[in-house]
């Protein structure tokens, strides 16, 4: 299968060990964004990945599509332009103390591209599906129009499009963000979505509780699609007992089957990402042609043992989310 993502690309600096921003007197970096970490995780399990974005010319940037061609990723859409990267902070929580993320992306290459930057007909002319997150059109006005631009144009060549809701509060408003999701929505074939996030966006409620995990799924697609008219719809749910701990399942339909996962429990190494784990192991399901209950299954597996793995990326072999499907957790010798 072969997949096209767009989106930012930022550097992630993140204090040494569980130190707090206030102890930090050294970061570790890396490179992350959540399509970026989509197109990883695809790229490391065979398929053909393309990622665009827009960076400067400077010693970082090259080294961030150095990593970036390391996984297997095609590069060569990459705009050039601007004078610096996005910038995302993390200090990780543990037990009752919660993880905190600072941004400083404004300015940066990317948030200042235009439609004009990218050579729409060549991003497009070889893939088989676009990868987009909410994200990117929030990030502003401009990008809006690009992702508005691959939209239309990926639906006039028959190119599938997923989209992940991802909705930042401090990006948009719940009203902004549902605006430009029902403009997108015509140019959809998958929708992913935090089951909040599609009740806010969209301004719906269903009356079921914690405990009717079917029937209020199943509610939440059926309500979605309504307003949307998107065929395939994935729905994730994550509980967060402490900062150490998930539970994790999601539901997924493709307009005539629905299929809701097993519910995940897992100690959390590390939870950055793990939505992008998600979205990475539906599209490697549904590009293996996987019933409905296969997709969802691996996507939720590929979710939980994210949570296990130092990264934003979900570094984790296809065969180990399938033993996690499997829950075969012994020593693999």
């Amino acid at each position: 299968m072969r997949i096209t993502g767009f989106g930012d690309y930022l550097i992630h600096f993140s204090p040494v060990g569980e130190e707090r921003f206030y102890q930090a007197e050294t970061m570790k970096i890396s490179f992350t964004g959540a399509e970026a970490n989509v197109c990883a995780a695809l790229a490391l399990w065979g398929h053909d990945v393309s990622f665009v974005t827009r960076l400067p010319s400077n010693p970082l940037s090259f080294r961030s599509i150095a990593f970036l061609k390391g996984l297997g990723i095609n590069t060569s859409h990459i705009a050039n332009g601007g004078t610096r990267m996005g910038l995302y902070f993390l200090e990780k929580g543990a037990s009752v103390r919660s993880s905190q993320v600072i941004y400083d992306r404004h300015h940066s290459g990317f948030t200042e591209a235009t439609p004009a930057d990218f050579d729409i007909d060549a991003i497009l002319s070889n893939t088989d599906w676009l990868y987009l997150t909410g994200i990117t059109p929030a990030l502003s006005p401009s990008l809006y129009d690009c992702t508005l631009a691959l939209c239309q144009e990926a639906k006039k060549r028959g190119i599938a499009v997923a989209l992940d809701v991802n909705y930042r509060p401090a990006l948009s408003t719940p009203a902004e963000a549902g605006r430009v999701l029902r403009t997108l929505a015509p140019y959809l074939t998958c929708l992913i979505g935090n089951e909040e996030h599609l009740k806010s966006l969209l301004d719906f409620t269903v009356p079921y509780g914690e405990d009717e995990i079917e029937s209020r799924l199943r509610a939440i697609t059926d309500e979605t699609r309504k307003r949307l008219d998107v065929p395939n719809i994935a729905v994730t749910v994550r509980r967060t007992p402490s900062a150490s701990d998930a539970v994790i399942y999601a539901s997924y339909s493709n307009g005539q089957d629905f299929a809701v996962s097993p519910v995940h429990r897992m100690h959390v190494v590390d939870r950055v990402g793990s939505g992008d784990a998600f979205s990475a192991g539906l599209l490697h399901a549904i590009g293996e042609g996987r019933s409905v209950a296969e997709t969802v299954n691996f996507a939720a597996a590929s979710n939980a043992i994210k949570h296990t793995v130092i990264s934003d990326i979900n570094f984790a072999t296809v065969d180990e989310i399938t033993r996690v499907m499997a829950q075969a957790y012994d020593v693999k010798r």
